[in-house]
């Protein structure tokens, strides 16, 4: 008997075996969300925009209670700032979220404060949504339709096709170009990935010195190909003084079933 041969054949069976189990105990799709929560609020005035109340409810806990019941959803790790992580620790532990929950501290920048989440994820994770706790309207929806997509493509985020008018001005304000909106999109967060990628895209990042608005440019400048879904929800992001009030407005509206 040939045991080099043997041992080969011995070998492909436990991997084999090894990912027959991996799927029965449902480790192939851990997925993992992280929501940044670890923004200065320089826009709002300094002030915490992920501790504001809307409706008697802080806005880190719209997006918490949205993976929450997420059917797809294993983990949250909040990303907060330093000298928030013991608010956000009694939020994140109250006992209203079975799932696991994790707060880890937030960087000098968004892109290292969603690298410090990303790395504290479970080593099971095989996908990962990067969510700004500033866009409380996400909804459980919408979530697990970008989860679905997730899983075909790779990577993966919700937009919408624009409808005003763009143009492009000066630092004087003036108008250089009007671009053609045709194929513009504007695009939210949740934006979710394959751990793998996300992993080489984040590496290919800090090894150029590489930063973007968003992680879906991450993914973009690493050679990935990352698609755009219209999830049907405008994800609002609380940016200004007054956006609270119109948050406020559709989630009341929500609530009636308007």
């Amino acid at each position: 008997m040939d045991f080099k041969k043997l041992k080969q054949i011995t070998s492909v069976v436990s991997q084999t075996l090894d990912k027959v189990t991996d799927i029965f105990n449902g480790d192939s799709c851990f997925m993992s969300a992280v929501i940044s929560a670890a923004g200065s609020g320089a826009r709002m005035g300094g002030i915490s925009k992920q501790l504001l109340k809307i409706n008697d409810k802080t806005v880190i806990e719209y997006s918490l209670e949205a993976f929450q019941n997420s059917t797809f959803f294993d983990e949250i790790i909040i990303v907060a700032r330093q000298d928030e992580l013991d608010i956000m620790k009694s939020i994140a532990f109250c006992g209203k979220y079975s799932k696991a929950v994790k707060v880890v501290a937030g960087g000098a920048t968004r892109a290292e404060s969603v690298a410090n989440g990303f790395y504290a994820t479970d080593k099971k994770c095989r996908y990962i949504a990067i969510h700004d706790a500033a866009r409380p309207l996400v909804t459980s929806k919408e979530i697990d339709t970008l989860a679905k997509k997730v899983r075909q493509c790779g990577a993966c985020a919700c937009g919408r096709a624009l409808s005003d008018t763009i143009k492009r001005i000066d630092n004087k304000r003036r108008v250089t170009e009007t671009p053609d909106r045709e194929g513009l999109v504007s695009v939210f967060t949740p934006q979710v990935f394959s751990s793998d990628i996300y992993r080489s895209a984040l590496a290919a990042a800090q090894k150029g010195g590489f930063t973007a608005t968003d992680d879906c440019a991450l993914c973009e400048r690493a050679g990935f190909t990352v698609r755009i879904y219209d999830t049907g929800n405008f994800s609002l992001k609380l940016t200004y003084p007054g956006d609270e009030k119109l948050i406020s407005s559709i989630i009341n509206s929500r609530l009636k079933g308007e």
